[in-house]
């Protein structure tokens, strides 16, 4: 017929023309009961991979770059930084958790971060950056979510995408996570100064945060003279609490009708207030023991005053230098 006299006239075309047969793809194989949980149970991998050390520079790795506020069509084109550019000159810290979505980044480390982000620029932070190993759409879709469900931004954060881990394993920061999440970075929290790591802290697993949370950061990036005001504050407050203490104890201790061991509150009151009249019988306490009690009495009464002068000086002096230093 017509195909029989195709192919002999022009073999090419017919061949080029020729529906191709559909090649059957060979069924997997199920996996027993067995071989599902004995998946679900294997042991992590461990890498020796050394981590990176304090005086280090960052490797030479890059990453991309998620823009703020990016829709679908701003993340087609990859932007992509050596992560010493990404992060920038100054003091920054570079913070790597498990992945998006994940539980402890989104309810607690990432959120963390976010509010503590003034403060930290306060503290001479220049930039702060979370790195995962998702792509940029998770990163950006993450982000995204979150600002929606906490209700404030984070523009001062940057993201960065390390989806191939090559960067958290140029820094050692990797870790199998086990069966179903595979290699991850580990959380992690990186200060840098001007590309040369100052500081390194590691959380182990998914789920521990203590030395990479907002909290601990503010106390390592925070300068040295805001330590000693701190200081300074509390002292002041220490003074001030004893001073009051100083003095409604003098009050309580001279007020009349006081003994040793009443207390304010468990005086009596009304008529019971003012004690009787004590008689002066053959068994009652002579005139020299008397003067020996209101004579210590004076003598407690002008240390709580001494202590209460020296509260209300060092106060007046703190204030003064501070007053001096602004």
């Amino acid at each position: 017929g017509a195909s029989a006299l195709l192919q002999r006239a022009t073999p090419s075309l017919a061949a080029s023309v020729a529906t191709p047969a559909l090649t059957q793809r060979a069924a997997t194989p199920a996996m027993g009961l067995l071989g599902r949980v004995a998946g679900r149970l294997r042991p992590k991998r461990k890498l020796n991979i050394p981590v990176i050390e304090v005086g280090s520079v960052l490797p030479a790795v890059e990453v991309e770059v998620v823009p703020p506020n990016a829709t679908t069509e701003g993340l087609a084109e990859s932007v992509s930084l050596n992560i010493a550019e990404a992060l920038g000159e100054g003091k920054s810290f570079l913070i790597g958790m498990p992945g998006a979505f994940t539980p402890t980044c989104t309810d607690l480390h990432l959120p963390g971060l976010i509010q503590s982000a003034k403060t930290l620029g306060d503290y001479g932070v220049s930039n702060i950056a979370v790195v995962t190993t998702n792509d940029r759409w998770v990163i950006s879709a993450w982000r995204d979510s979150l600002r929606e469900c906490v209700g404030f931004g984070d523009s001062s954060l940057t993201y960065l995408a390390d989806g191939d881990g090559d960067l958290v394993k140029a820094l050692g920061l990797v870790e199998d996570m086990g069966f179903g999440v595979g290699l991850r970075s580990k959380r992690f929290a990186l200060m840098v100064e001007d590309g040369v790591v100052t500081r390194v802290e590691v959380d182990e697993g998914m789920d521990e945060l203590r030395t990479t949370g907002a909290d601990n950061l503010l106390q390592i990036a925070k300068p040295p003279e805001v330590e000693a005001e701190e200081a300074s504050e509390m002292d002041r407050k220490t003074l001030l609490g004893g001073a009051a203490v100083a003095l409604l104890t003098a009050v309580a201790f001279f007020s009349p009708g006081s003994s040793p061991g009443t207390t304010w509150a468990s005086r009596p009151r009304g008529r019971e207030a003012a004690p009787p009249p004590l008689a002066r019988s053959r068994g009652s306490r002579p005139d020299k023991e008397a003067s020996e009690m209101m004579a210590s009495k004076a003598a407690v009464r002008a240390k709580l005053d001494a202590a209460a002068e020296t509260a209300a000086k060092r106060v007046r002096a703190d204030e003064l230098k501070r007053a001096t230093a602004s």
